[in-house]
């Protein structure tokens, strides 16, 4: 296992990468207004996959950048 680094140390080593994507809490759920954003596109684009939904909410819940893209594209649709 490779040791932990904070976000800085990782910039410095690498100041070209990427933008850095917050960590979210493992336990963390979804609030009830980022599960009805989340839920907003997908109702928008008719999903109606009960397994994709559930990736996607999971999905959401671990990547900021995901719920951030889901809550936006929804209010775009609208």
């Amino acid at each position: 296992m490779c040791p932990q680094a904070t976000a800085a140390e990782v910039r410095a080593w690498y100041p070209n990468a990427a933008r850095l994507e917050p960590v979210i809490d493992p336990g963390r759920e979804l609030t009830a207004d980022e599960r009805a954003g989340v839920m907003l596109y997908l109702n928008l684009v008719d999903e109606t996959d009960a397994e994709l939904i559930a990736e996607t909410l999971e999905r959401c819940r671990t990547s900021p950048g995901a719920l951030a893209f889901f809550v936006r594209a929804g209010e775009e649709l609208l």
